[in-house]
């Protein structure tokens, strides 16, 4: 016969752990390496990116510069070889004016040289030309004013005033040639255009100086632009 069994309270169970530690700092150690990983990862690839954006861009404007360099290169050559062309056209017309012109200008039509005036007027026709071309390399002011004043060099507008020492030559050896075709006696004229072949001679050494500054100046550009 089974006898009946009577449990007046159950007991409490308690379950006693400790907290680990160890392994919440490694987790806590393993996010901090994996966001400083991506982070680090992330400032290389910008840190990259900016140094590849900094070399082409330094590519690119050395290869400007040097474009730019070798093209000034080029525009001094061309001014220069046109300064000279003009200079020497220039002598080559105040030669004849003063030499065959002048002898032959006064003699009567059937003793005077054919073509002297033709030739006149090609050799003068080049010089204007000439000087068109130089005027065209240049960047003078809209408003060219002549200098009515002595002043530095380096104070003025250099390409305006190549450009008026130009044609200040062409009027000169104009003048010249008029003088000729209006004095009929010779002594009178042998010794007027003694005294206008002065001013002519101050002209071209006024237009060198004009020429050298421009072509210094652009030549020290051309070497600050190759480094």
């Amino acid at each position: 016969m089974l006898s009946s069994v009577y449990v007046k309270e159950v007991p409490e169970l308690t379950l006693i752990t400790s907290t680990d530690w160890i392994a919440i700092g490694s987790m806590v150690v393993t996010v901090i390496i994996v966001v400083l990983a991506a982070w680090f990862q992330v400032h290389q690839a910008k840190k990259l990116a900016e140094q590849t954006k900094q070399q082409m861009e330094a590519e690119q404007d050395l290869k400007r510069r040097q474009f730019i360099a070798q093209s000034r290169r080029e525009w001094i050559a061309t001014l220069r070889n046109e300064v000279s062309g003009f200079l020497s056209a220039s002598g080559e017309y105040h030669t004849y004016i003063i030499g065959t012109y002048h002898m032959a200008y006064h003699l009567p039509p059937q003793k005077r040289e054919n073509g002297i005036i033709l030739n006149a007027v090609v050799l003068s026709n080049e010089l204007i030309n000439t000087r068109v071309r130089i005027e065209l390399l240049l960047n003078p002011e809209v408003n060219d004013q002549a200098v009515k004043v002595k002043v530095s060099i380096k104070d003025l507008n250099l390409d305006n005033e190549l450009i008026y020492s130009l044609n200040k030559i062409i009027k000169q050896l104009s003048d010249i040639r008029e003088y000729i075709e209006k004095e009929p006696d010779i002594d009178s004229l042998s010794q007027g255009v003694d005294d206008m072949n002065k001013d002519y001679v101050q002209l071209l050494n006024e237009t060198k100086a004009y020429a050298k500054v421009i072509l210094k100046t652009e030549w020290e550009r051309v070497k600050k632009l190759e480094g």
